[in-house]
């Protein structure tokens, strides 16, 4: 228990909105980037990381998603 509230486990959290911005901001960046639409760049990045939308992604996945929108490879997206 944390301040009165039952945590399950790290893996049930998800990111919260200041990093759910971040990654928004890196999916626009990414596409622009690679001059694709910023549809394919979060199905790219839904795909790889096994979720529905981007603000189901697990907080503990954060530093890899990050990574992972920095690294992300021209031939991932197109």
């Amino acid at each position: 228990m944390v301040n009165g509230f039952e945590l399950n486990s790290s893996e049930d959290l998800v990111i919260n909105a200041l990093e759910l911005t971040s990654i928004n901001a890196l999916v626009a960046y990414k596409a622009y980037e690679k001059k694709t639409s910023e549809e394919v760049v979060r199905h790219v990045f839904s795909n790889h990381f096994g979720i529905d939308s981007l603000d189901k992604l697990p907080r503990d996945s954060f530093d890899q998603a990050i990574r992972f929108l920095v690294d992300v490879q021209i031939h991932m997206v197109n």
